[in-house]
């Protein structure tokens, strides 16, 4: 029972916590040119999920700011610990970023494998309370970069099969095309009322007045 509320107290909430002071012993140093293989990794996987058209692909923009920061700015070479406070990061980064958008750029990060975030525990007084996190950095793997590139490619050839089925009327000839002259009073919401059929009785009626007119211009002298 002892070992199991350990690991439940070591792992909570899906995140490690660590006790404040113990950063050193789950980190590495890291060197220059890992520092840079980390941040080109990360902006390959950028590059090869962004989508024509969006801004952004599985990382995003603002967390490659964000990741740039932890590794250029806060991050000791020599034990590779990385645990600035998102305060600290968001005056770092201001006025472009808000707390709210370093949270998610952070959650990126994470769910991209770039990065892990360890939570440390420390004890303010008689009270332990949650403190900065700590970022441990991961390279993306060559697995990994294929797998990328083989979803981007899946991606290419669905799109390419699904085209001609969705739009079957040769979009780019049908918005050049001319519209039909019997289809612009369906555009335009005008339609012209058939004409009505007289009634038989005011046909008849019409036909005795005409007889009446004609009778009484007979009668009328002629002007000479």
């Amino acid at each position: 029972m002892l070992g199991d509320s350990t690991v439940r107290n070591d792992v909570r909430g899906g995140r490690r916590n660590i006790r404040a002071g113990q950063e050193e012993a789950h980190c590495r140093p890291i060197s220059y040119k890992e520092r840079e293989q980390i941040w080109n990794d990360a902006v390959a996987l950028e590059t090869a999920t962004r989508k024509p058209g969006c801004q952004d692909g599985a990382i995003g923009k603002a967390a490659l700011t964000v990741l740039r920061s932890l590794l250029f700015d806060f991050t000791n070479m020599k034990t590779g610990v990385c645990f600035p406070r998102v305060r600290t990061l968001q005056a770092k980064l201001q006025p472009w970023y808000s707390r709210a958008s370093i949270f998610r750029a952070l959650d990126r990060l994470e769910a991209a494998g770039v990065l892990t975030r360890v939570s440390r525990r420390m004890r303010n007084a008689k009270k332990v309370v949650q403190g900065a996190s700590l970022y441990v950095f991961g390279r993306i793997t060559e697995a990994e970069q294929k797998m990328v590139q083989k979803a981007k490619a899946l991606a290419k050839a669905t799109a390419r099969a699904v085209r001609p089925v969705l739009w079957r009327g040769r979009p780019s000839e049908s918005q050049s095309a001319r519209v039909p002259a019997e289809n612009l009073i369906l555009l335009s919401g005008k339609r012209e009322k058939p004409p009505v059929a007289p009634l038989k009785q005011e046909r008849s009626s019409v036909g005795l007045q005409m007889r009446e007119l004609l009778t009484s211009l007979k009668r009328r002298p002629l002007i000479a």
